[in-house]
């Protein structure tokens, strides 16, 4: 096998954190078959040069592998701690990155940025919808933009679009227990104003990354929110409903797999999609979350929630994603 070929869309070491004890393997529940199966970490959510082609993979990979290392540590500080020590901008830009890596690496965040390409050339040029001719050509040109790795580089680069979102830890504590699951889309964004938005700078944007079956790492728009059950700085969910409610989002998010470490959780998951309290048509906002009080959520109007947190970071973001899209990256 060709060195830097096989390319993981979800980072081993990650994964590893939802292994069944003592093994490298975790249940993936296929959300299309309605199956678990036992898998090994080292043999799924990976494709050949997935996000960088034989030409770019012997630089690009080594320098993602060295950032997953330092996440990986990251993660277990915390898994071991309990406690986010950020004592350094440095420390929460690599924070911020952890959550943009793994969010923007993904097989789903590829596919949205290549369907938003194909809808914004059709949309320009109508023609090349009308023909197999045409759509191969289209095709071709999307896999040479290569947009994905794009917005990868966006990633390393632009840490700081979540830089005015607080940090907190969610500490399950729930009894009987139920585990945070993870997807193949691992961050799962989320908004609980009326209206409110899922980008990068929207006010009320709340991001969620599960880290292990109990502890998850969570960034929120403290302008708008007031976290509850607060100890220790983190936030502690003993309610099964907010546990479901977060579940629920990785189901709407995924891609097509959960992940979760134990045979039993597979009727759990069923139970997520199957009882009379939610359905997956349902928008994510209709997901409700206890552990956080909204501030004055009456005195937002519709018209502010497109505002940005902040008009800088918005600015300079939205010059970032002009440059993916024009090609000039």
């Amino acid at each position: 096998m060709a060195e830097n070929k096989q390319q993981h869309f979800v980072a081993k070491s990650y994964l590893k954190n939802f292994c069944v004890q003592n093994t490298e393997s975790v249940y993936r529940f296929d959300l299309a078959t309605i199956e678990s199966k036992q898998r090994n970490v080292n043999r799924i959510f990976r494709e050949p040069y997935f996000y960088a082609d034989g030409s770019v993979a012997p630089i690009f990979e080594p320098a993602l592998s060295a950032l997953e290392d330092k996440h990986a540590r990251t993660i277990q500080q915390i898994l071991e701690t309990q406690t986010l020590t950020i004592t350094s901008l440095k420390d929460l830009m690599y924070l911020h990155l952890l959550v943009l890596i793994t969010k923007t690496r993904t097989k789903a965040s590829k596919e949205e940025i290549e369907n938003m390409a194909r809808w914004a050339m059709v949309k320009k040029l109508p023609y090349l919808a009308e023909s197999e001719v045409a759509k191969e050509a289209l095709e071709k040109f999307i896999k040479q933009k290569k947009l994905h790795h794009r917005l990868l580089q966006f990633s390393l680069k632009h840490s700081y679009v979540l830089s005015n979102l607080a940090p907190t830890l969610l500490l399950n504590t729930t009894n009987p227990f139920m585990p945070f699951i993870t997807s193949d889309s691992p961050v799962v964004f989320h908004n609980l104003l009326k209206g409110g938005l899922l980008g990068y700078q929207n006010k009320g944007l709340i991001v969620v990354l599960p880290l292990s079956e109990d502890i998850a790492l969570c960034l929120f728009d403290s302008y708008r929110y007031k976290p509850r059950n607060v100890t220790n700085n983190n936030i502690v969910v003993s309610s099964a409903e907010d546990i479901n409610a977060l579940n629920r989002l990785h189901i709407i998010n995924a891609a097509g797999f959960l992940i979760f470490s134990k045979q039993q959780y597979h009727d759990y998951v069923l139970l997520l999609q199957t009882d009379l309290l939610w359905n997956p048509l349902n928008k994510p906002t209709s997901l409700k979350l206890s552990f956080f009080e909204i501030y004055n959520e009456d005195s937002f109007r519709g018209d502010r929630l497109f505002e940005p947190r902040n008009q800088e970071i918005a600015a300079s973001l939205n010059k970032a994603i002009k440059e993916i899209r024009k090609g000039s990256f």
